[in-house]
């Protein structure tokens, strides 16, 4: 690969933009004082130079290094905004990396509103990211396929693109992928049910009640884990929740429960989902029968976690995912790594009631961040690259043991 030329910008600036698309584009920019030029004409011949001048205060910070990222601009599409925890520490990592780095960020999401189809609003970010003339482009597409055409008009419009959750990228025009490794949490979570419940029994799925297909992708290894560890014995039955809220999965996980009384355990593809089927479980006063697990551990997460509503489940671990996304960014545009990996794979992590003191949180992964560190070297182990979809192996870190 080479690096594709770009426009850089004035050195120092830094711009925020977060705009669903159901109410429009709102630009806020703020734009940082650089230091004094020294104009001062050559000195006459017959005299001397004025030696430079030194601070009174032997306390001050030197001059500002240069930093990676100035005069650039970073775009980034959304699937979704920030209603969503897990996406939106996605997003706010990308711009604190972009921001350390002394670069600008142009997120633009899509606010969901009713009438605005998502695919559209997609589509017609990315193209208003070519408008804007970035320097490279994140795409987290809501449809891979969709987002193909408009992905090779900013490629032909020297805009290197860069995509979130997706492991197709060889042949096309994406540069590189970092991807949530969803498919460890399948693993572990079947493994984790089979071992707390080797009798069998049934398993409620909370599935999401649209089709997006890293969900599909995530609820069929479920099943695929859960048939084989458990050979045969555990059953999976799915329960949808419509909202995407514990509201509508404990609508839909009570009356299942009801159908289903040899339920031992329920799993799903978020923790909302989970702690619905948590909350259904506990008034109909099963809730001990049963083993329950999350996924995300966003702070609802977390605290449902460390309440007891959730006995185990994995962080998605955006933080490190946005801010590896956006280093890859800047690097290629700079030319410090112009051939990164085609897939990077940030795999999640487990916890349980126990174990979820010692997460350091998103806010806390956020400041680190913004303290210039990479917080990707925290689990190094929980991170793998590669040429495509990455399996996860058996050595990779797994749940704490069963009591």
């Amino acid at each position: 690969m080479t690096t594709h030329p770009r426009r850089r910008r004035l050195a120092g600036a830094s711009r925020s933009v977060t705009a669903p698309v159901c109410i429009g584009l709102m630009i806020a920019l703020a734009a940082c004082g650089s230091g004094d030029s020294d104009t001062s004409a050559d000195p006459a011949p017959d005299s001397a130079a004025a030696p430079a001048a030194e601070s009174s205060d032997p306390n001050a910070p030197a001059p500002d290094a240069a930093l990676p990222g100035e005069g650039l601009t970073i775009g980034f599409v959304a699937v979704t905004n920030c209603a969503n925890p897990t996406i939106c520490a996605v997003l706010e990592a990308v711009k604190a990396e972009a921001e350390a780095a002394g670069a600008e960020t142009i997120v633009l999401e899509w606010g969901g509103a009713s009438g605005t189809n998502p695919v559209d609003a997609m589509i017609s970010n990315i193209d208003q990211l070519i408008a804007e003339d970035v320097d490279a482009l994140g795409v987290w597409a809501v449809d891979q396929n969709a987002a193909s055409a408009p992905i090779s008009r900013a490629a032909a419009a020297g805009i290197p693109v860069f995509t979130f959750d997706n492991t197709d990228v060889a042949n096309t025009d994406i540069v590189s992928s970092v991807v949530a490794g969803r498919e460890l949490q399948a693993k572990q979570a079947a493994e984790y049910l089979c071992e707390a419940r080797p009798d069998g029994g049934t398993v409620l799925y909370g599935d999401y009640g649209l089709p997006i297909p890293s969900l599909q992708f995530l609820k069929e290894k479920f099943e695929e884990n859960i048939a084989e560890c458990s050979g045969g014995n555990l059953e999976v039955v799915v329960y949808q929740n419509a909202t995407d809220d514990v509201a509508g999965a404990r609508l839909t996980a009570e009356p299942a429960l009801l159908s289903n009384p040899d339920t031992v355990a329920i799993a799903g593809y978020n923790d909302p989902t989970s702690v619905g089927g948590s909350q259904a479980a506990e008034s109909l006063g099963v809730r001990d029968d049963l083993v329950i697990a999350g996924y995300n551990l966003a702070p609802d997460g977390v605290d449902a976690l460390t309440q007891g509503r959730l006995d185990v489940s994995w962080d998605f671990q955006p933080v490190v995912l946005g801010q590896i996304i956006t280093k890859q960014m800047i690097a290629y545009v700079t030319g410090e790594d112009t051939d990164p990996p085609p897939v990077t794979v940030v795999w999640p992590k487990c916890y349980d009631v126990e174990s979820i003191a010692e997460a350091p949180g998103n806010e806390a992964l956020l400041e680190s961040i913004r303290a210039g560190e990479d917080t990707s070297l925290l689990d190094p182990d929980l991170i793998s690259t590669g040429e495509d979809n990455l399996v996860p192996g058996d050595d990779l870190p797994g749940c704490p043991e069963q009591s």
